[in-house]
């Protein structure tokens, strides 16, 4: 019969998690989301375990536990609960009202699988406890130290006491299975028995173990004076006291032996019925107790190590850093930090799929392992970042020898399924005492190294400088400022009109701005840049097609829905494979239609992957959104190509714009126009809108009038302004060209 488990939480995707872990277990499990819905069905269907929010809107978790606890009926019932925190008093507090366990939410399926196991040969064993000897309900003793993550040496010792009280003057010892070693724990041995134990363990516990399992059960008694699985250490016993033993292994849930539980008698005494019980119960416990050890010791791993590589994280390459300067600053010595970045992983990546790249990152983690060796610890800090902390150097001398046998090691190709592929990375080093005497200091300047090298060409080595370039410093500090720009609010959009022949508003272009809080206004042509490399353009871009649909909603509230945003997309954005989704779920989600977002893309996104390209622009124009090639004339894009897609407008990028000069009246004639000649007349002859960007003249304007520009945007009309500026320019009456020619260009170079 299937055990039985009740899920009292919430949420329906807890609901559906704890579906997906335990799929395929012998078991029956019904959910519900209210508590007091759930304590009914408690009573009614009495589960054997269950599964228990904390944080119930209604009545939580701790309430629901004491009700069940305090009724006879449904005091049996197993309880573990699911939580969000993690604290010592708040579990404490949940064992103390009869639960067995917790699990933190997020929990891995595997931790669950693992725990609601453990948790159902608990309810076993307690069952068959109940109806035992006073001296074995101290078994739930045991179970509450498993559940507190007590040592498993304090489970062994008090499983000892507890078998040496129900067998008084006989000596009990434990085997086990630990770290691929066989630890015996036997405190009532003499030392020198103990030490012989120590010198046969091996031989002694398999030949032991062998006979227990030859005789197909999992008791065992034997005569210690005529039992030939005795004969490696039948003197030292005999000479002990010792002239019988009853044992009993201990297994796993899946059934592999973990070790032996035995009791050693100074008479020959034969187990009964009862004995045996015991005895197996002491192995259950003891079997519950590894498997709980083994466990913690698995999650515990996870917290300090990859997962991929198994290398260790960030959290233990920090703290070996913290030890190895403090042992560096006792001892007069250097420690090296060395950062590697591997070069071209992105287009590895993209290019031969994710399966590829990790086969790549965790054979470069043994190249790495290689060639640092005993010079110190290797580290993977995230993505194809690594690092390592060489605390066995003691100059730079030998810091770099460490740098160029990595360089060394990637001489060969790497071997991936059937690609061979050559790798190279980019090394940073920086050294304590001379490069920082802290650990961000020394971190930082290891990265700023590090980037150097990149940029300088990739694989190479180099060494932190207090002369390098002061930009690639600023880059960084950018770079690590920007990551937490969107979370701290420090992001926002400024909206610039764009208005046709006759000074009418017809659209706002969405642009981005970064306000620091120590730095304040930081120029979009810094930030933007260094975004696109570190791949922190995607969520940035994500949150201004966010922020504009919000805004044209609140636009919408006040009667200005007729107005369109045009939205700057970049190419690592529109390469997600989302990327069309994505936008239709924002706008819907916002009640913005389609065609009041014009999403802008430039002319050097258009020329990659074509294809690819072509299919996403064609789903995006069947949406109903208009299409522009931003700055157009800065690529190489050819007419046929362009004749394929289906954008609607034409962006005239300002550099061409600024060419126009009213120097002389026969600005027309001059070469420095071909070029905004040639758009206007292939754009008119492909039917598409032209935008002139960057007007800031009356004489521009009137020039790209007559050529035939159907919109224009620029400081002759109006800057960058606010969101709550745009309804009071679009409701005034406002001239918007007159007087405005002889301060816009001031203020266009100012800006």
């Amino acid at each position: 019969m299937p055990h039985r488990v009740l899920l009292l939480d919430d949420s329906p995707d807890i609901h559906d998690l704890v579906r997906f872990g335990l799929l395929g277990e012998p078991l029956e499990l019904r959910a519900c989301e209210k508590a007091r819905v759930g304590l009914a069905m408690a009573t009614e269907w009495m589960p054997d375990l269950l599964l228990l929010d904390v944080d119930m809107p209604d009545i939580d978790g701790f309430e629901v536990c004491r009700r069940l606890k305090a009724d006879k009926t449904t005091a049996g019932i197993q309880i573990v609960f699911l939580t969000g925190a993690s604290s010592v008093s708040e579990k404490l507090r949940g064992l103390e009202l009869g639960a067995i366990d917790y699990v933190t939410k997020p929990f891995d399926p595997v931790e669950l699988r693992a725990r609601v196991r453990s948790a159902i040969r608990t309810t076993e064993l307690m069952n068959r406890l109940a109806s035992e000897t006073e001296n074995l309900r101290a078994s739930s003793q045991v179970l509450r130290l498993i559940a507190q993550d007590s040592p498993i040496e304090d489970v062994q010792k008090r499983l000892i006491e507890m078998a040496e009280r129900e067998y008084p003057g006989s000596s009990a010892s434990i085997v086990l299975l630990r770290h691929g070693q066989l630890e015996h724990t036997a405190p009532s041995f003499s030392p020198e028995l103990r030490a012989a134990f120590e010198r046969r363990l091996v031989r002694f516990t398999s030949g032991l173990c062998s006979s227990v399992a030859s005789r197909g059960e999992l008791f065992c008694q034997s005569m210690i004076a005529t039992d030939p699985a005795w004969s490696y250490i039948r003197s030292e016993i005999l000479q002990a006291g010792y002239v019988a033993c009853w044992h009993v292994l201990i297994s796993s849930a899946g059934g592999d032996v973990l070790g032996m539980f035995a009791m050693y008698h100074h008479q020959p005494l034969v187990a009964g019925d009862a004995a045996k019980l015991f005895f197996e119960q002491m192995a259950s416990l003891l079997s519950i107790a590894a498997e709980h050890a083994q466990l913690t010791e698995q999650l515990e791993h996870r917290t300090q190590h990859d997962a991929l590589t198994g290398l260790s994280n960030r959290l233990i390459f920090d703290n070996r850093l913290a030890i190895a300067i403090m042992a560096a600053r006792a001892g007069g010595h250097s420690v090296g930090i060395v950062f590697v970045d591997v070069d071209r992983f992105k287009t590895i990546n993209d290019t031969f799929g994710h399966l590829v790249g990790d086969m790549l990152l965790c054979q470069l983690s043994e190249r790495l392992l290689a060639a640092v060796g005993d010079a110190g610890m290797v580290a993977r800090l995230g993505g194809d970042e690594f690092a390592m902390v060489l605390d066995a150097v003691h100059d730079r001398v030998q810091a770099v020898r460490v740098g160029q046998r990595i360089l060394e090691a990637f001489k060969a190709p790497l071997q991936l399924g059937d690609h061979e592929l050559f790798v190279t990375v980019s090394i940073g080093l920086s050294l304590f005492p001379e490069d920082g005497q802290d650990i961000v200091t020394l971190q930082k300047n290891a990265d700023v190294a590090m980037y150097r090298a990149k940029h300088g060409g990739r694989n190479a080595f180099q060494c932190f400088d207090r002369g390098m370039d002061a930009t690639l410093s600023k880059r960084l500090e950018i770079e690590h400022a920007l990551r937490s720009a969107i979370a701290n609010g420090q992001l926002s959009l400024a909206y610039q009109p764009q208005v046709n022949g006759s000074g009418d508003i017809v659209a706002v272009e969405a642009l981005l701005r970064w306000c620091h809080p120590t730095h304040g206004n930081i120029p979009p042509g810094e930030f933007i840049p260094v975004a696109e490399e570190c791949g922190l353009i995607v969520p940035i871009g994500d949150w201004v097609i966010r922020e504009a649909a919000a805004q044209w909603k609140r636009w919408n509230e006040m009667g200005l829905g007729h107005i369109r945003i045009a939205v700057n997309v970049s190419a690592l954005q529109f390469a997600c494979a989302d990327f069309v989704d994505a936008i239709y779920s924002t706008l819907k989600s916002h009640g913005m239609p389609t065609q009041c977002m014009e999403l802008e893309l430039t002319e050097s996104l258009l020329m990659k992957n074509p294809a690819e390209t072509a299919m996403k622009l064609t789903a995006l124009k069947s949406m109903g959104h208009t299409l522009a090639i931003d700055d157009f004339g800065t690529g190489y894009s050819s007419l046929a190509h362009l004749q394929r897609l289906p954008f609607d407008t034409l962006k005239i990028d300002r550099s061409f714009v600024m060419m126009i000069d009213s120097a002389t009246s026969e600005a027309s004639d001059k070469s420095d126009t071909a070029v905004i000649r040639a758009i206007v007349s292939m754009s008119k002859s492909m039917n598409k809108t032209v935008v002139a960007e960057g007007v800031e003249t009356e004489f521009q304007r009137h020039f790209l009038t007559e050529l035939g520009c159907d919109l224009f945007q620029g400081y002759l009309f109006a800057k960058p302004m606010r969101a709550e500026d745009i309804p009071k320019l679009l409701g005034s009456a406002m001239e918007l060209f007159s007087g405005r020619a002889a301060s816009s260009g001031a203020d266009a170079k100012a800006a």
